[in-house]
């Protein structure tokens, strides 16, 4: 499974990243115009260009002091979904969908490595719905982690939006 996409093409990212990832961005995107994105993502993937012409997949890496008096250290993942709508007739379908997946937070199961996971959607100025997700895990979790993210995500445009 992991040699199919958009896992391969994440994988060789994170490889390159050789372990040193906090602090570091990986995006990926997956398109239903050939000329606009990696063909090799885009294979399985079909979108309904009435509702959008690709998906956005963005990783940061981050390390936060949890508590300041002992300096402990918090490894994160804000993971964003990203997809712009075309069609002004889709806002209100738009909007439920970000106000279910607002309903459910704190019910997504991703791995037991999570210690964390919070999930927040909204739409961005110009139709562009986002869907965040502040995940933390240990640092060496973290590849694991964020494939079970794209897991998440292929779930959420099945849906071919």
């Amino acid at each position: 499974m992991l040699i199919n996409e958009p896992y391969a093409t994440f994988i060789k990212k994170f490889d390159k990243l050789n372990g040193a990832i906090a602090n570091e961005k990986i995006h990926l995107r997956i398109s239903s115009d050939k000329k606009n994105g990696d063909e090799a993502i885009n294979k399985g993937f079909s979108l309904d260009r009435c509702y959008t012409k690709r998906f956005d997949l963005d990783f940061r890496y981050i390390s936060l002091i949890d508590d300041e008096k002992t300096r402990n250290e918090k490894f994160c993942i804000l993971h964003t979904i990203s997809y712009m709508y075309d069609d002004i007739y889709c806002e209100d379908m738009m909007t439920y969908t970000i106000d279910d997946i607002k309903k459910r937070n704190g019910y997504f199961y991703i791995s037991s490595d999570v210690k964390e996971c919070e999930v927040d959607c909204h739409i961005n100025g110009h139709n562009v719905v986002a869907v965040d997700f502040f995940v933390c895990c240990e640092k060496d979790k973290a590849r694991e982690v964020s494939l079970q993210l794209i897991s998440q995500d292929i779930a959420l445009f099945a849906r071919s939006f």
